[in-house]
Order: C-alpha cells, then structure tokens, then sequence
C-alpha cells in the first residue's frame, strides 16, 4: 500500500513557499523543522498523520516527484512571460508586420546568395576532385554533399512562408470581422429607420375613420414594402 504523502496534503500556498526555499536551496532537515512549526503543517498532521511530523525522507519523496513538476510549470511561466515581453518590444521596435520585413530581408539575402553562387558546370568540375594531400578525412569530402548557402536561405524561406500564412490568415479573420460589423451596422440603421416608418404611418391614421380591417391590411402592405 502507497504511504500517503504528507506534503502534498498541505495547503498550496504552504507548498508553494516550501518549493520557493527548495529552489534556493535550504537543506531538508531544517526545512522539516520549519514545515512542522506552521499551525496549516500542525492541523494537518494532527487530523490526518495523527500528529506524525514531516521528515527529511518526506521532503525526499516529494523532491523527487512533485517538486520536479513545479519547477517544470515555473520554467514554462517564465518562458510565457519572457515570450509576452520580447513581442511588446518587438511591437514597439516594428510596428508594421514584423513578417512583412523578414520577408524583404530575406530576399535580399537570396539574391546576394544567387549572385555568389557558383554556377552549375564549375558545381560539376570540382566533383569526383582528388584532395590535397595532408587533407584531414573529415574535410576531404565532396562540396557537392555540403549544404550551400542558398540551400539554407531556402529552408530559412519555407519557414518565413509558413508564418507569412498565418498572419494573412489573420487577416482575412479581421477583414471578415468587419464585414460583418458593417453588415450589423447596416441592419441595425434600416430597423430603426423601418420602426420610424411605421410610427409614422400610425400617427397619420389617428383622426381618420377606418375599420380595424383596412388598417390591418395596410400596416401588413407597410411590412412588405420593406
């Protein structure tokens, strides 16, 4: 039968204190110490331990299980907000489309690298070439098999047209959006302006002698014409 753990019965914000001293690095015993002598760590033990006080073999268990996993979530909360602050400063640095300048950048870059590339008959000279003597292994191989620079240019541009896709993504989310505000707007300005016509036309049929009939018949040739 599994013992249960004392530890993780504590209130959380007594665990999240605790995991703060372990991450500092305060020795297990005196954080045992420290554990017990809190009144949440005391009415905890009394009720559910019988009053069996926390151990450094506890603080073991729950340092090798539990704390692993806090401290996986902390790391991950600081890259979360390390990732929010570096897009304001990019926000503020570029306020255009940030993808929108990689992309010009990057073409530059390919056009460069198109320039200095080699062309296809000197490609083909120097494969099956003899290396020097004193050649390390290593580098004795065939630059034929060696990624060029416009080869990485192009992977680098496959990643830029994946991203390229979700921001004109985004904006056809946005363009639709207000589509459809202007179209609410729209229907929202042609039932008022329908609600005066109507009010209207009831203003006009006070004084005039008709039959309930006639005036019903006329409110619902009212309703068609819009």
């Amino acid at each position: 039968m599994t013992t249960p753990d004392k530890i993780a019965r504590l209130p959380a914000p007594l665990r999240h204190r605790l995991n703060r001293c372990l991450q500092d690095g305060q020795p297990a015993a005196q954080l045992a110490g420290w554990l017990n002598a809190q009144p949440d760590a005391k009415t905890m033990l009394a009720t559910e331990f019988a009053g069996d006080p926390i151990t450094e073999a506890d603080l073991n268990t729950w340092m090798a299980g539990d704390y692993l996993i806090w401290e996986m979530q902390q790391e991950t909360l600081a890259t979360v907000r390390q990732c929010g602050a570096d897009v304001a400063e990019l926000r503020q640095a570029c306020p255009g489309s940030l993808a929108d300048q990689l992309a010009l950048c990057l073409t530059a870059q390919i056009a460069v690298a198109m320039r200095q590339f080699p062309s296809a008959s000197h490609r083909h000279s120097s494969v099956g070439r003899v290396p020097p003597p004193g050649t390390p292994p290593e580098t004795a191989v065939d630059s034929a098999d060696s990624p060029t620079p416009l080869q990485h240019l192009h992977l680098m541009a496959m990643s830029l047209a994946a991203l390229r896709q979700g921001d004109f993504a985004a904006h056809r989310r946005h363009r639709d959006r207000e589509k459809l505000d202007a179209v609410k707007k729209l229907y929202r300005a042609e039932k008022a302006a329908f609600k005066k016509e109507v009010k209207v036309a009831k203003e006009g049929f006070k004084g005039v002698h008709i039959s309930d009939e006639e005036r019903e018949r006329f409110h619902q040739e009212l309703l068609r014409t819009f």
